[in-house]
C-alpha cells in the first residue's frame, strides 16, 4: 500500500546541515518526532520516484509483511518531493532521502536525531538512477533492520512508562526473567516454567506466552521442533472459545523462519498463523498471526520460547503484533539470585552465545 502526499509547496527551503557521516550532535532543543508506526517518509523528486528507483523502494518496503495471513505492507511508504520537504515533515520519525547528483560516488549515510528525536534518517546519493537502484539493493536489509528496530524501541520506551511493576515482579520471581507488562495487560496463568499475559477488548485479543524447558541440543531450534513444542504448550494452556477447543498452529500456512540474535544469544524466529482446534467438530474457529522467538538462556541453562499472538478478525494486525514483538524484546534473563534481589542485577553480557551442541 503506497500513498502519496499532495500539498502546496511552502517557502521554507530544506537546510542541509549534514556535516560528516557521524551521528549528528545531540541538542536538547529538538522537538519530539512525529509519524505513525512503521511509516516511512521517502523524500525524492517525482521523476525519480516514478522510475526504477521508486519501484525499487516500493517493491521492498511495500512488500507484504510475512506471517500475517493477509495483505499488509512491511512499511507504509509515503513519498514527498524534495522541494516540499519543510519543517513540518522534518520531524518525521523515519526518513529516507534519495538524491541523484552529478559526479558523486554512490553513498549511503545513516544519521540519528537530525531534526527531531527519536528519529532515524537514511540518505542515499548517486549519479544515475541505475546506481541508486544498485545502492538500494545493497542497503535494503540494513535499512529495514534500522527502521524496524527503531520502531520497536520506541514502543519499548513507551511501554516502560506504562509498566505494571507488581506484575513484572511476580513473573521475575517465578521464572527468573524480567519483562514489561504494560497497563491493559494482565497475567492469566503463571507457573515456574510458563506465563500467559493477556490484553482483551471487545474487538481485539493480544497474548504473550513464555515457556521454558531444559536445553538438550541444537535440534530444539529447528522450525519443526519449535512448532511441535508450541502446539504442545498451547493445547495444555491456551483454551479456545468452546469446551475442548485449544490453540494450534495452522498447518496449511507455511511459516516464515530465520535465525537471529536475542540478547546476544542464538535464536530462531518463526512467524505463522494459529487457529483454534478441537476434539469435536463444532465449527467454532478463531485464528490470527503469531510470532515465536526461541532462544538459549545461558543464565539458567534452559531453552526459552517467547510467543506473541493476535486475534483481530477482518482487521489489520501488523501493528498489534509488533507491540507484542516489542514486549518480547524487553525480556532479559536473570539468575536465581538476581530474580530474588532485583538490585543485584548486573549489566548484561552482550557477547554472542551459541548453545552447546
Amino acid at each position: 500500500m503506497i500513498k502519496y502526499f499532495a500539498i502546496v509547496p511552502l517557502t521554507i527551503a530544506l537546510l542541509w546541515m549534514w556535516g560528516c557521516d557521524s551521528e549528528v550532535r545531540k541538542t536538547p532543543s529538538k522537538p519530539a518526532s512525529s509519524g505513525t508506526t512503521l511509516e516511512l517518509l521517502t523524500i525524492v523528486d517525482n521523476d525519480i520516484w516514478k522510475g526504477q528507483t521508486g519501484d525499487a523502494v516500493k517493491d521492498f518496503f511495500g512488500q507484504e509483511q510475512p506471517g500475517l495471513g493477509q495483505a499488509e505492507p512491511m512499511f507504509d511508504v509515503r513519498q514527498l518531493p524534495q522541494q516540499q520537504f519543510n519543517k513540518l515533515f522534518e520531524k518525521h520519525r523515519n526518513i529516507l532521502i534519495i538524491q541523484k547528483k552529478e559526479n558523486i560516488k554512490p553513498k549511503a549515510s545513516y544519521r540519528r536525531n537530525v531534526w527531531s528525536q527519536p528519529q532515524f534518517v537514511v540518505v542515499l546519493q548517486a549519479s544515475t538512477s541505475q546506481q541508486l537502484v544498485t545502492l538500494i539493493e545493497e542497503e535494503k536489509e540494513k535499512m529495514r533492520e534500522i527502521f524496524y528496530n527503531a520502531e520497536r524501541q520506541r514502543i519499548i520506551n513507551a511501554y516502560t512508562r506504562l509498566n505494571q511493576n507488581n506484575l513484572s515482579n511476580q513473573i521475575r520471581e517465578r521464572m527468573n526473567l524480567s519483562i514489561l507488562v504494560p497497563k491493559g495487560f494482565y497475567i492469566a496463568t503463571l507457573t515456574d516454567d510458563f506465563v500467559w499475559i493477556r490484553r482483551e477488548t471487545p474487538q481485539l485479543s493480544q497474548g504473550i506466552m513464555i515457556y521454558t524447558q531444559p536445553y538438550v541440543s541444537r535440534e530444539q531450534f529447528s522450525p519443526d521442533n519449535i512448532i511441535e513444542r508450541r502446539d504442545s504448550v498451547t493445547q495444555e494452556h491456551i483454551p479456545g472459545p468452546t469446551h475442548g477447543s485449544f490453540m494450534a498452529t495452522e498447518k496449511l500456512f507455511r511459516p516464515f523462519t530465520r535465525t537471529m540474535r536475542f540478547n546476544g544469544a542464538y535464536a530462531s524466529e518463526v512467524r505463522g498463523l494459529w487457529r483454534t482446534d478441537s476434539y469435536h467438530d463444532d465449527g467454532a474457529i478463531m485464528g490470527g498471526p503469531f510470532l515465536n522467538i526461541t532462544t538459549y538462556d545461558k543464565e539458567n541453562l534452559r531453552l526459552v520460547g517467547m510467543d506473541g499472538f493476535v486475534y483481530h478478525p477482518n482487521k489489520d494486525k501488523r501493528n498489534y503484533l509488533m507491540q507484542l514483538d516489542a514486549i518480547i524484546h524487553s525480556i532479559e534473563f536473570v539468575s536465581e539470585d538476581e530474580a530474588e534481589d532485583p538490585e543485584s542485577q548486573t549489566t548484561a553480557d552482550t557477547t554472542p552465545v551459541l548453545p552447546p551442541a
